[in-house]
């Protein structure tokens, strides 16, 4: 088989079909997600990264004592002792998750004069909190405004404060 040189950059060897010898060929390598929400593009030795809005969720696996809350992001309560998260500031149709897993449990706390609306209930502004009372207990928010956080969906009993 004869040597097949260097190709040109941006190209990619590719097989040709049977008994035909391969040839290079344009290729744009595939964007991926990274853990930031970044578009990241390779190829082989640079990287360049390009911030994305919309679309996907962001799960984070959350072992720490606190986590801040952003938009389009789900968070996996995962810990023995509680974790209190706290609301970042957050604009109309901002959605937010929280999973329980761990033994500890959760509790949400808000950010300036935000205001949480469970249902028929609604926590008080500034000093309130949503808090799960079973380690697997669930909770799905949108923001209405930059005050106000609307619990859409839950799992568990939800104390609201």
């Amino acid at each position: 088989m004869a040597n097949i040189g260097a190709g040109a950059t941006g190209t990619i060897l590719q097989g040709a079909g049977a008994g035909t010898a391969p040839v290079y060929s344009p290729y744009t390598l595939p964007a991926t997600v990274g853990s930031t929400g970044n578009i990241l593009r390779s190829n082989g030795t640079n990287f360049t990264s390009t911030l994305i809005t919309g679309g996907g969720w962001f799960w984070t696996n959350v072992t720490g004592s606190t986590q801040t809350v952003f938009a389009s992001s789900g968070y996996i309560a995962d810990k023995a002792t509680l974790i209190t998260f706290t609301m970042n500031t957050s604009n109309l149709g901002d959605a937010f998750r929280i999973v329980g897993f761990g033994a500890g449990g959760w509790t949400l706390l808000p950010t300036g004069a935000q205001i949480f609306y469970f249902g028929n209930k609604a926590s008080t502004v500034t000093t309130g909190s949503l808090s799960s009372t079973l380690p697997n207990d669930c909770i799905e928010m949108v923001a209405l405004s930059s005050t106000q956080i609307l619990i859409m969906s839950s799992i568990g009993n939800i104390t609201v404060v």
